[in-house]
């Protein structure tokens, strides 16, 4: 109990916060890269309310993975 695997939310929050290290972006970075506001990205990046399929494909181009 208490995995982070146990909440895909913040299962996917990590994801996207671990991908945004290793490529050494910041939310600027994120900003300019996907177009998407300061607020949008940092909810995505912390779990704090489930993002829209627009703001993951944007995020998943911008961190360099594939989105299908």
């Amino acid at each position: 109990m208490g995995d982070v695997y146990e909440d895909p939310l913040a299962e996917l929050a990590l994801r996207l916060r671990t991908l945004r290290a290793q490529r050494g972006l910041q939310l600027g970075g994120l900003q300019q890269r996907t177009g998407l506001g300061r607020t949008t990205i940092s909810q995505a990046l912390n779990g704090q309310m489930v993002p829209s399929e627009t703001t993951l494909v944007a995020l998943a181009k911008a961190l360099g993975t594939e989105s299908h």
